[in-house]
């Protein structure tokens, strides 16, 4: 009887890598063998797989990132490093000038003691006498020949004849009355020119009764001040 098998015919490219890969389990078969006998000579002469290149070529990548990892460490390292010292020795420089600036308490220089000044005495000032002022000399004047005459410049009606009543008491016998031609404000008495001594007189006795009374020369022209040798005018 003729059995069939039941497994698919293979091509011929498949039967060759079947057969090859039964040769490569042999050949591993043999290799095993040999190395578990302990022979030196059988150890050498076993074949070594290969490397592959894709395992060579990812290790190399890793160790040059290494090494430049390693490279830049050591420098900022050493950076740091020269940074920390340097500033280290710039405060030491500072901290040695400014000790250097200080003086010392022996390089000071030593107060001096000012000597006692002798106390002098004040020089007395002498008093300086001035002499008085010599007083104006005083003309005797008659009240009794002094023409005065009393206007009313505004003031109330028959004041001019009632003051002229209270001179003519007081000594000033000639003195008259009458009204201005126009309006006046306060008291002023006018004098002529050369009879400021008699106007003195007069003014001494109309200021009890008008301190704010007002002593002027008779302006030329002027009919009301030019009226007699003395004018006095009762105003508002």
């Amino acid at each position: 009887m003729i059995y069939c098998s039941e497994r698919p015919a293979l091509s011929l490219r498949e039967y060759g890598n079947t057969k090859s890969m039964k040769k490569s389990s042999d050949i591993h078969n043999e290799d095993k063998a040999a190395f578990s006998s302990g022979s030196p000579e059988q150890a050498d002469s076993l074949p070594v797989a290969p490397v592959r290149e894709s395992e060579v070529d990812k290790s190399e990548p890793n160790e040059a990132l290494f090494g430049v990892i390693l490279i830049f460490c050591l420098i900022v390292s050493l950076i740091a490093a020269t940074g920390y010292f340097g500033l280290a020795g710039y405060r030491y420089f500072k901290r040695v000038q400014a000790e250097k600036a200080i003086p010392s308490i022996e390089a000071l220089p030593k107060a001096e003691v000012a000597e006692p000044v002798p106390e002098t005495s004040a020089p007395v000032e002498k008093e300086v006498t001035t002499p008085p002022a010599p007083s104006p000399e005083v003309v005797a004047v008659d009240k009794k020949t002094l023409s005065i005459k009393i206007l009313n410049g505004g003031a109330a009606k028959g004041l001019a004849g009632t003051y002229a009543e209270k001179l003519k008491a007081a000594g000033f016998s000639k003195t008259i009355v009458g009204n201005a031609f126009g309006d006046y404000a306060g008291q002023t008495l006018y004098y002529a020119k050369g009879q400021s001594a008699g106007a003195d007189a007069i003014k001494a006795e109309v200021m009890k009764s008008y301190p704010s009374l007002i002593v002027k020369e008779a302006p030329a022209g002027d009919k009301d001040a030019s009226a007699a040798t003395y004018v006095l005018i009762l105003g508002r």
